[in-house]
């Protein structure tokens, strides 16, 4: 998980509860997640590549480019629409 995806989930949650947020926060260090930044000069401009060509999100494209630098898996609900990125692999959770 890179720094600007982890604001976004801390965001959303933290429109229902200042607690959750913390609390998830707390759970995703737990649970021993990579924290990646996005100045490494190697995620940032994947994440705009990305965007560009595929027309996705900001947020989606960091998500898939931490999957894609880091050699791992994207997990995804229902709106994943990431189908079309090559080389991306994804675990559907809904």
């Amino acid at each position: 998980m890179n720094v600007a995806n982890l604001a976004e989930l801390y965001c959303i949650l933290l429109l229902r509860s200042g607690q959750a947020a913390a609390e998830k926060e707390r759970n995703v260090r737990e649970y021993d997640v990579r924290i990646c930044e996005i100045d490494d000069g190697e995620l940032w401009p994947q994440a705009a590549k990305l965007k560009a060509l595929w027309l996705i999100s900001l947020a989606d494209a960091f998500a898939a480019a931490t999957a894609l630098i880091m050699d791992g898996e994207l997990v995804v609900g229902l709106d994943d629409g990431f189908d079309q990125i090559e080389g991306l692999r994804l675990v559907n959770i809904s």
